[in-house]
């Protein structure tokens, strides 16, 4: 099985309609994606993760629902917002993102139980959380509970510029995570930020 550990939020898709900008939301976040995408071609998978009790964190669980069953713990925090990213495509199809993470629920995340850990064979934590240092050290200790545990990490780097205001902070908190993983997911782009001395 593979517990994926991290962000779930609401993607804002951003169109022009009428001289006007409108958004439709989807289910994101890297994490969740890969639990449903894990689900969908078949294989065992548990998501772990946090939103705010609004309405987007209601669609979000109806959405986690529809798609995972009952293989998720979502932790709906009355002290928090549910994490909101506004994408836009450009002319080629790159899309950009601005993240709306003032207080949300993204970095604030449920404790994992050791049995949850043992029953998996790979626990792939997501980096959004990384941007606060409350959910850096909950991501630091996760990796010492996993090792220890005698279980392989995965870490997806999905690197955002715009959580990070300094880029040599960024690398920092990457790294700690990078060389702590079994298994690194990079983009040509993070590759040269990043991952130089790893590949």
């Amino acid at each position: 099985m593979i517990l994926c550990v991290g962000e779930i939020l609401a993607d804002c898709y951003g169109k022009s309609v009428d001289g006007e900008t409108v958004f439709t939301r989807k289910a994101g976040g890297a994490p969740f994606n890969l639990s449903c995408a894990v689900k969908k071609t078949g294989g065992e998978v548990f998501f772990v993760g946090s939103v705010g009790r609004d309405g987007f964190g209601e669609f979000l669980v109806k959405t986690a629902k529809a798609v995972l069953g009952e293989a998720f713990d979502i932790d709906r925090r009355e002290d928090a917002n549910t994490t909101l990213a506004l994408v836009e495509n450009d002319e080629f199809g790159e899309r950009s993102f601005s993240f709306y993470r003032k207080n949300t629920a993204d970095y604030k995340l449920p404790e994992i139980s050791d049995d949850l850990i043992n029953s998996s064979n790979i626990v792939h934590i997501g980096s959004l959380m990384l941007g606060e240092q409350e959910g850096l050290d909950y991501a630091i200790a996760l990796s010492k509970r996993v090792k220890a545990l005698g279980k392989k990490i995965s870490f997806d780097v999905n690197y955002r510029s715009d959580v990070f205001e300094i880029e040599e902070r960024a690398k920092e908190v990457f790294r700690i995570m990078i060389e702590q993983a079994d298994i690194v997911k990079f983009s040509d782009d993070e590759v040269q930020i990043f991952g130089k001395d790893y590949v």
